[in-house]
């Protein structure tokens, strides 16, 4: 069952001469069990998936999907602050988990998020440690607001850091 689905979404900021375009028809899919990293440089647009995601921003074309329903506007904003308060929770949605920690307490924070998906909760999780990435079932790369790439953790972190820097 899809948990979170991101259908061709697109955020811009400013107009004219002075617009930024932070997504460009990003596309997302996460099952229920199933954890996203999502890795890319600064200002690639990782944050703003995660805030549209939650329902803290609109995006400014596309659809997103939660459980299925389109929850827009102010209705949409009500349904996640009820949903992070009662029963359980579907969806885990974290922008670097781990920065301020260091490398044990964070491997350990990952543990956490994957046994909890195990247990079929649904988790993107924005990154920029190959290490912990690879603790996904997938991991999305953005450059520019756009994917990049989307792959299946490789046999270490080694190969997700030479992935991701060539795009």
């Amino acid at each position: 069952m899809s948990v979170l689905e991101m259908r061709r979404v697109s955020r811009a900021y400013g107009q004219g001469a002075a617009e930024v375009h932070a997504l460009k028809e990003v596309s997302l899919r996460v099952d229920a069990g199933s954890m996203v990293a999502v890795m890319g440089p600064s200002g690639s647009g990782k944050s703003t998936l995660l805030t549209i995601a939650g329902s803290l921003e609109e995006p400014s074309s596309g659809e997103v999907l939660v459980c299925g329903e389109e929850l827009t506007g102010g209705e949409r904003q009500r349904a996640s602050i009820a949903r992070a308060v009662v029963g359980e929770h579907q969806l885990l949605l974290a922008d670097e988990p781990s920065g301020a920690l260091d490398s044990v307490n964070g491997e350990a924070v990952m543990r956490l998020i994957r046994a909890a998906c195990k247990r079929g909760l649904a988790a993107v999780v924005v990154t920029h440690d190959a290490k912990l990435a690879s603790w996904a079932d997938r991991v999305m790369f953005l450059r520019d607001g756009r994917v990049t790439d989307q792959t299946a953790p490789p046999a270490g972190p080694e190969s997700l850091l030479a992935r991701g820097a060539g795009q």
